[in-house]
């Protein structure tokens, strides 16, 4: 075995099983990594070089919860394994798809009502963003269809309901899909928001993982399908708004539709060896900054 050197993960492809990272300087597009995948940014320990293979991520990593969905309760707030719990538009509903292809337990998100949007949320499980941690959520969804936008990522109750900003709200979620195709990441706090293009598109019913992280008042990034980091560093919330919950919803841009939940995961990462998106070159600044 060749010497381990260090490296930086700048994006993670669950599907092929490999990372795309930083080492010495120099971008290695896929290498391989080893058991669980590490969290993006994190360093890590690579040997094998030139082709290089991940042995696994420097520094601690707590999970707050995984959850597969292979459990599901209506009626009541346990919703999948660890605990969700429903809200949002009027006609959403939920259900469990008689054939969830390609998924390991699937929890189907329906919503009737245009304009608004239907979640499900960690039940009493809250968030305080904060500079001396970094927050790691990851979802594997799948859209119906090009007029469905998904959101997956941190809010309070009144941002994921669509209600009115205060001066204590707060948000950092993806913004995938929708009537324009767009795929963006937002970030609010109080009545300051952000809202960062991607260029990222995602196909109508096929699966797709979306990571997203957050440094409270620092930075928050996007990656879709290990494509990213897309990062901002403007109007990301502190321990000056609300806390936020973990979320996943569909908002429903002009017809009925749904969006399928087959993982979602959250876990608190070593803020000491994970990196700063702003620091490399392809990660992008923010172009639409809208203060309401």
């Amino acid at each position: 075995m060749t010497d381990m050197v260090r490296g930086t993960v700048l994006g993670v492809d669950r599907d092929t099983g490999t990372v795309r990272a930083e080492i010495a300087g120099v971008v290695v597009p896929a290498a391989p990594y080893l058991g669980d995948p590490p969290w993006p940014l994190s360093a890590c320990w690579f040997f094998n070089a030139p082709a290089y293979t991940c042995l696994g991520p420097i520094g601690n990593r707590r999970w707050s919860f995984q959850d597969d969905f292979n459990f599901y309760t209506s009626g009541t707030p346990i919703i999948g394994g660890t605990g969700w719990t429903a809200g949002g538009a009027a006609g959403g509903s939920l259900s469990t798809p008689n054939n969830p292809t390609g998924g390991a337990g699937v929890l189907r998100l329906t919503n009737t009502t245009v304009g608004a949007t239907y979640f499900i949320r960690k039940t009493l499980q809250m968030v305080t963003l904060t500079d001396t941690r970094v927050y790691w959520m990851s979802a594997r969804v799948r859209a119906q269809n090009a007029s469905v936008a998904l959101k997956v990522g941190f809010a309070d109750t009144n941002v994921m309901n669509d209600g009115a900003v205060a001066s204590t709200d707060a948000a950092a979620f993806a913004y995938i899909g929708g009537s324009g195709g767009t795929n963006n990441l937002i970030a609010s706090a109080g009545t300051s928001s952000t809202s960062l293009a991607t260029g990222e598109t995602i196909t109508s019913g096929t699966w797709a993982w979306i990571d997203v992280m957050v440094a409270g008042g620092q930075w928050c990034a996007l990656w879709v399908d290990g494509s990213g980091p897309w990062h901002t560093t403007s109007t990301v919330p502190t321990t000056s708004q609300d806390s936020v919950t973990p979320f996943v919803g569909v908002t429903n841009t002009g017809a009925s539709n749904y969006v399928d939940v087959d993982f979602a995961s959250l876990a608190v990462v070593d803020v000491a060896t994970t990196a700063d998106p702003t620091t490399f070159g392809f990660a992008t600044e923010p172009i639409d900054d809208v203060l309401t």
